[in-house]
């Protein structure tokens, strides 16, 4: 029971970017804001001043992922999002979100998401979202986070004031 408890914190924390050290938090922070670009380990360690070997150790030990797959899953998330709320090309997308080979970006896409960058178009539109639909995510009686989709059928967390999560009916 504690370490489901310990692992229900570990997901909340980690979500709100609370735990990270100073460094970790900064370069997370350095990734979300220019994923875009021709990023690599070598250039976040130069902005958060740490030997890129060391980086990369505590990244992957705070993080949970290592650097690369940290990286490429910010651009799918951003990649999805422009896609379902955008009429961008393709191809532009990919280029949005900082990756210039389409077979490669429609390669991980696919990986990721499970369908290929076309499908989420195509079920964006012919789909109406679900909305005002409410629920909880518990995981070995830990509640993990309440959830609601809104009038758009995005998902929002909503959060209880001292770091709480509240259960609604």
């Amino acid at each position: 029971m504690c370490e489901a408890v310990r692992e229900g914190i570990a997901v909340l924390q980690r979500k709100h970017g609370v735990g990270y050290s100073a460094a970790i938090r900064k370069a997370l922070d350095h990734i979300n804001a220019h994923y875009a670009e021709d990023l690599s380990l070598n250039t976040v360690a130069d902005v958060v001043f740490l030997n890129r070997d060391y980086l990369s150790r505590q990244f992957k030990k705070e993080v949970g992922v290592n650097f690369s797959e940290y990286l490429m899953s910010v651009r799918m998330k951003q990649a999805r999002c422009l896609l379902e709320n955008s009429s961008l090309r393709i191809s532009e997308v990919a280029l949005r979100v900082g990756i210039t080979n389409m077979s490669y970006f429609s390669t991980v896409f696919h990986k990721v998401f499970g369908c290929k960058p076309n499908d989420v178009r195509k079920n964006k539109q012919s789909k109406k979202p679900i909305t005002g639909v409410t629920f909880s995510i518990w995981r070995d009686n830990v509640l993990l986070g309440d959830y609601q989709t809104g009038s758009d059928g995005k998902i929002t967390i909503s959060k209880a004031p001292a770091g709480t999560y509240r259960v609604q009916e």
